[in-house]
């Protein structure tokens, strides 16, 4: 079923019209000459001259779904198999009512501004990961059971050529007698193919966690030097900010869809932990750090996270919910990062979830970044520039 891995998996892209050529590392290279960013406060200083953020415009589909005003709460991509494709949250229609789906998926185009939805008609059936059979079943028939079923995706991230892997938290919404509460269930892996129109999630076996485990890749989840790593930030607040738990396994163990064998967590100390995946509360044994003062990382749940070939380092761009966004560079997956580089601009709205676009790759280098922002309504498309 899974396809063999070479040794390093690279970020993919495809030439077009509107992309450049692709960059097949996503680790380090000590013969890159790297652009060095200046301190974070000079980094402030020099918008407008050494970079800027620029509305591109806003993320269009096509199809009946396109014209019903079809719209989202966060929206990622990923290249899997030679094409391009997206993941969104929280979708639904402006214009009229095409149904709903926490978790649907959909073709990209050669165009970072628009998304193939094959015309569907409405939103039944496009999810990308669906219950495994073992699951327990959400809607209870003496009512004390939940209305609705659906998983929070992190972007898909290439175990080989062909295939890669998304990370879901699964969620239970509409719950109990009054139908207002929400059950977190735990964390899923699913074994993603893209061989037809429609990208596809497969679980392959229970959750990997309960609902107090953490909700690992939905900071951001890539592949480097054979592993995958995935990233997720717990304890953050409005005002400070959080833990990042950083996690990883080999890409070419099957077995990390349905075990956490094959799972190693971060800890402070430096070591990693083998064969469990921690509970978001012990958030004072794991975790990477930070040059931020009290060495955490000023990011909610929702971020990214990849190789940047332009600077040639890690880039995970995050924010706190309705705070600036921000990004942070690491030497490697899980060490040597900076403090925090805020994007204030004035084009950039309060908001939350920074996706970015790095497959989207227009000057081949990635001295141009395009993200998105949510929350719920028509994402727009930001264009981030370095001229370092």
């Amino acid at each position: 079923m899974f396809d063999s891995l070479p040794q390093v998996v690279g970020l993919l892209g495809i030439a077009s019209t509107v992309l450049a050529a692709p960059h097949a590392t996503t680790k380090r290279d000590s013969k890159v000459a790297a652009v060095d960013l200046p301190s974070p406060s000079q980094f402030t200083s020099d918008k407008g001259t050494k970079w800027d953020v620029q509305l591109a415009g806003p993320l269009e589909y096509t199809g009946t779904l396109g014209k019903e005003g079809v719209n989202c709460d966060k929206a990622r991509s990923s290249y899997i198999n030679g094409k391009h494709m997206w993941n969104m949250g929280d979708m639904e229609c402006s214009a009229t009512w095409c149904g709903f789906s926490m978790g649907p998926t959909f073709p990209g185009t050669s165009d970072i501004l628009t998304v193939d939805t094959l015309d569907h008609p409405d939103l039944n059936g496009v999810d990308f990961v669906s219950p495994w059979s073992g699951d327990e079943v959400y809607n209870k028939s003496d009512g004390s059971g939940c209305n609705a079923w659906g998983m929070d995706n992190s972007n898909a991230a290439p175990i080989s050529d062909t295939q890669g892997i998304v990370y879901s938290w699964e969620i239970w919404r509409f719950c109990g007698y009054d139908n207002q509460s929400i059950q977190d269930r735990g964390l899923a892996a699913s074994l993603v193919t893209f061989d037809t129109d429609t990208p596809k999630a497969e679980r392959q076996g229970a959750l990997l966690t309960d609902g107090n485990g953490v909700s690992s890749g939905l900071n951001g989840a890539l592949n480097s030097d054979g592993y995958v790593y995935t990233y997720v930030v717990e304890g953050a607040t409005a005002v400070q900010g959080g833990t990042m738990f950083v996690g990883r396994a080999m890409a070419n163990d099957s077995t990390i869809f349905s075990s956490t064998s094959g799972y190693e967590y971060l800890k402070k100390d430096g070591s990693w932990s083998t064969g469990v995946i921690p509970k978001k509360t012990e958030t004072d044994i794991y975790g990477m750090t930070s040059q931020d003062p009290d060495g955490s990382f000023y990011c909610a749940v929702y971020g990214s996270a990849y190789f940047n070939t332009y600077l040639n380092k890690f880039m995970l761009m995050c924010n706190i919910n309705y705070g600036p966004a921000s990004f942070y560079l690491c030497d490697t997956p899980y060490d040597g990062c900076s403090a925090r580089y805020d994007l204030n601009s004035d084009v950039l709205p309060s908001s939350y979830g920074v996706m970015a676009h790095p497959d989207y790759n227009p000057n081949g280098d990635h001295s141009q970044i395009y993200f998105t922002l949510g929350p719920n309504g028509n994402q727009q498309i930001y264009k981030l520039t370095f001229s370092y």
